[in-house]
């Protein structure tokens, strides 16, 4: 099913038209400040990109097999007055398969209660952080203990992953495993990737000691 949420979204056009083109395809947790460690859309691996690909007729598809031939109802939760554009886009994708999303826009503070206090029951609309661990994200949204994992994603194959190389101090070895766990949370569908926004940050020349970061 959540395979089949991800397959309804097409990311080339959200990209092309609600963003003007300033995004990136998908949202990754090992993002483009983490240098070759990022991979772009089209270097990943065909196993990621035909999760990421548009393709509604193959996520009816995957709904049938999983026992909702005819979709299902739900809702998505959403910041006011940050994400309602990009919340009503997912609503018409997910509608073109059969599954009808009741839209929730909360301000901030019920937002924030919701979120952090894990209450919602579907969709719930959240940003990746820009962070300088390449594993912290993969950490942090996806362990089952954690406050932020909002999917609720717990899978063993992937949890052993990270374990591991949590340990591992070879970098090559590291690296790779890095990006293979990265790739898993696509393939899997932990969470659903939308394009990501391109963000500038301006300062004066003088200003020294800083060079774009954020958090």
């Amino acid at each position: 099913v959540r395979n089949a949420m991800q397959m309804a979204i097409d990311l080339e056009a959200i990209t092309e038209s609600f963003y003007n083109g300033q995004a990136e395809y998908y949202t990754p947790f090992v993002t483009f400040v983490h240098s070759d460690l990022y991979q772009k859309y089209n270097t990943l691996p065909k196993s990621v990109t035909k999760v990421l690909h548009y393709n509604p007729e193959g996520a009816k598809k995957l709904l049938a097999e999983a026992g909702y031939p005819k979709g299902f109802k739900t809702n998505i939760v959403y910041a006011l007055p940050r994400d309602p554009g990009i919340a009503e886009i997912l609503q018409a994708y997910l509608a073109d398969i059969g599954v009808d999303a009741e839209l929730k826009g909360y301000e901030w503070p019920t937002f924030n209660s919701i979120r952090l206090g894990k209450k919602h029951n579907a969709f719930v609309m959240h940003w990746n952080w820009t962070m300088p661990s390449p594993t912290h994200l993969l950490q942090v949204f996806t362990d089952p203990t954690h406050q932020f994992n909002l999917s609720a994603a717990n899978d063993p194959e992937f949890n052993e992953l990270v374990g591991k190389l949590a340990k591992e101090f070879d970098k090559e070895k590291r690296d790779a495993m890095i990006r293979r766990a990265d790739n898993m949370t696509i393939e899997k569908s932990l969470y659903i990737s939308m394009p990501h926004p391109l963000r500038f940050n301006i300062w004066h020349p003088w200003l020294r000691g800083y060079t774009g970061e954020s958090v």
